[in-house]
């Protein structure tokens, strides 16, 4: 790395060096492990920020973090991926954290972040009331970092929002089929047999599926449109093996 870059800060206007910076962010990133993986895609823990800013000369200080909390009493019930019942009898916590985001040469304020994060966020009923204020304060540091440094996160390959963030959306990560899953039941559509317009419109379903419920209907439905063992040519042994599993589970007559 320039060490010229660190030193003065690199002008945030200017794509000057982006590919130096961004090629060591990625070096960095990738040996520290500071990715978390989200539907096939790669989010940029905190961490991988304050990396990319200390390499233009930035660094980030907490302004503000507000307690909100009521502390009423809460009982939550949910079902976690697995539909596994969980509950918790605990208190209300909230907290808003703003931060800032500085120039070490001159203290100049180049961005700033204020986030939210509640235990009435699926996933966070459990955490106790000091891990719901730091996760406030990391989130809002993360936001502040991605208002000015997207765009080197983006040219090192990965996402330009920060891990942290997207923890806000969990819930709908933990309830959506992977992209893996997906490929599946594409898989299935092509050896279904539906017309094409049938084809076009599933694969349409397919693609829109955000819900597993939704997907376990759709892959039920397409396994009952799969030809039969004896109207397929040349069966491969993937073929028998899945026709044997379903004559198995025929009930006798």
């Amino acid at each position: 790395m320039n060490n010229e870059i660190v030193k003065s800060g690199l002008d945030l206007s200017s794509a000057k060096n982006a590919l130096e910076v961004a090629k060591e962010l990625q070096r960095f990133v990738h040996e520290q492990k500071l990715t978390v993986d989200i539907q096939g895609r790669n989010y940029p823990l905190v961490e991988a920020w304050q990396f990319a800013g200390s390499q233009f000369g930035l660094y980030p200080i907490m302004v503000d973090c507000k307690n909100e909390s009521s502390y009423e009493e809460r009982h939550y019930k949910w079902n976690d991926r697995r539909n596994n019942p969980k509950e918790k009898k605990t208190n209300h916590f909230k907290y808003r954290a703003l931060v800032e985001i500085r120039r070490y040469s001159d203290d100049k304020v180049y961005s700033r972040g204020s986030m939210v994060c509640t235990n009435d966020e699926f996933g966070k009923h459990e955490f106790a009331e000091y891990a719901i204020e730091s996760m406030a304060q990391t989130r809002a540091e993360g936001k502040a970092w991605r208002m000015i440094l997207a765009w080197v996160m983006k040219s090192a390959g990965f996402e330009q929002t920060p891990a942290e963030e997207m923890e806000e959306h969990k819930e709908a990560f933990d309830n959506c089929p992977t992209p893996e899953e997906k490929k599946m039941l594409i898989g299935l559509v092509y050896s279904a047999n539906i017309s094409d317009d049938k084809r076009v419109e599933a694969l349409a379903t397919i693609a829109g599926c955000i819900d597993y419920n939704l997907f376990q209907r759709i892959e039920h439905r397409l396994r009952e449109l799969q030809p039969s063992i004896h109207e397929v040519i040349n069966p491969n042994q993937k073929d028998i093996k899945q026709a044997v599993r379903e004559a198995v589970k025929q009930p006798n007559t």
